[in-house]
């Protein structure tokens, strides 16, 4: 396989959309010989934070072990989902995935279902994890918990589960608890979760589901008190924290994966000292997590709560007359935090995400002008959208949709 027919093969498989069900999946990981089964996977699921979560778990350890990392979406590249000392290379990707499209033509032959492109996805990660023999796979869930096509191995070492809202209700229900309930599916019998701080409706229940499956739970308190300057530091048990990301929700991230360390420390899992820790935590800079490039932020606050987390920094950093460019998916509750993160800009270029489930920009044009935003360019092509901020003399902030910002940040990257 090369680069033409991957491509050509991802579109085919893209057209088939999302289907319910670990089916497909399971059976495509048996004909490969369960690989998710021979991995120490530390698994995280929640609505806000994963991304953050999973890199910088992989910046503490891989200073010591072999890890790979699974995000998704990825706004570098494709290839950069799979990460194992930098992403995949594109001989090994065409290689595996060959073996798995035989794999899938072979299921049709049987009488079974083509896989869908997230479960041939998950495949391709898990296969590649167990054949570079990582110490650690740390795999984010696409969406969802209990039938995410990543939920598919006997047993993880470690379940993190970061802040859950409301989000993707259209697939899980219109309330927390149901949210919540999807969520704790990827807790695992005999294992352990760390919990960030939930609605007490929600933690109960993770509590409950994490006590019938004889798991170990911990969680910590979500009151951080964070000072800001060039970095921001904060205190938690005696340590003294330093990051270059921001924000309290931050914090809290980052308090989540001091806990897991914690917990993969005394299991015997990992030995990772305090200075190594703190070093990583220091050091670690995340891409589209309140990124600056030059004159640009860049930041995937998409849903209420990460905008209003994104407001919080802004405020923080007293940031105002800025000159944003934004897209949506439709399936967002979020004009909430929009109207409140209006008075900070002076302009807005609306855009649309490279996504099936985009918000159209007129539409979102008419919503943002009803929530007092004044000065509002439509500009469907993310390109234009570009080069029509880029001509300003004003920061930058892009946010929204992470396949938008996938598409902007190479663009940004080329100028800067």
């Amino acid at each position: 396989m090369n680069k033409l027919q991957f491509d050509k093969w991802l579109e085919e498989i893209r057209s088939y959309g999302i289907k319910p069900g670990l089916s497909r999946v399971i059976e495509l990981l048996n004909r490969l010989d369960n690989p998710q089964d021979k991995l120490n996977i530390i698994h995280i699921t929640g609505t806000n934070g994963k991304g953050t979560t999973a890199t910088l778990l992989r910046h503490i350890l891989e200073e010591e072990y072999k890890v790979g990392q699974f995000s998704t979406p990825s706004i570098i590249s494709f290839n950069h989902m799979f990460y194992v000392d930098g992403p995949i290379s594109d001989e090994v990707l065409y290689r595996i995935s060959d073996q798995i499209k035989t794999l899938c033509e072979d299921m049709v032959s049987d009488g079974l279902e083509y896989p869908t492109e997230y479960e041939i996805i998950a495949a391709i990660m898990y296969q590649y994890f167990y054949e570079c023999h990582v110490d650690f796979a740390i795999v984010e869930v696409a969406m969802g918990g209990e039938n995410d096509c990543t939920n598919v191995m006997n047993h993880s070492i470690l379940s993190i589960m970061t802040e859950i809202s409301l989000d993707h209700t259209n697939f899980f229900g219109p309330t927390l608890l149901d949210i919540a309930k999807e969520k704790s599916g990827v807790i695992k019998n005999n294992s352990a979760v760390i919990v960030h701080p939930q609605d007490e409706d929600v933690f109960d229940y993770i509590k409950n589901d994490a006590d019938k499956k004889l798991s170990i739970l911990r969680s910590f308190e979500g009151q951080v008190d964070c000072f800001y300057d060039d970095m921001m530091t904060f205190a938690y048990k005696g340590l003294e924290v330093k990051t270059k990301m921001m924000g309290d929700h931050q914090a809290r991230n980052i308090i989540g994966v001091i806990e897991a360390i914690n917990y993969l420390n005394e299991k015997g899992y990992a030995s990772v000292s305090k200075e190594q820790l703190l070093n990583s935590i220091e050091n670690t800079v995340f891409e589209g997590r309140f990124e600056r490039i030059e004159d640009w932020i860049l930041d995937g606050a998409h849903n209420h709560e990460s905008l209003m987390g994104l407001k919080s920094v802004l405020e923080h950093l007293d940031l105002y007359h800025l000159n944003g460019v934004f897209a949506a998916l439709k399936d967002k509750d979020i004009d909430e935090a929009l109207k409140a993160l209006a008075p900070h800009f002076d302009l807005m270029i609306v855009t649309e995400a490279n996504s099936f489930r985009k918000c159209p920009a007129g539409e979102m044009s008419d919503r943002m002008s009803k929530l007092g935003y004044k000065n509002i360019i439509i500009e469907e092509n993310i390109n234009k959208a570009f080069q029509r901020a880029e001509k300003t003399d004003q920061m930058k902030l892009v946010f929204g949709s992470f396949y938008m910002l996938s598409e902007l940040r190479p663009l940004i990257k080329k100028v800067h």
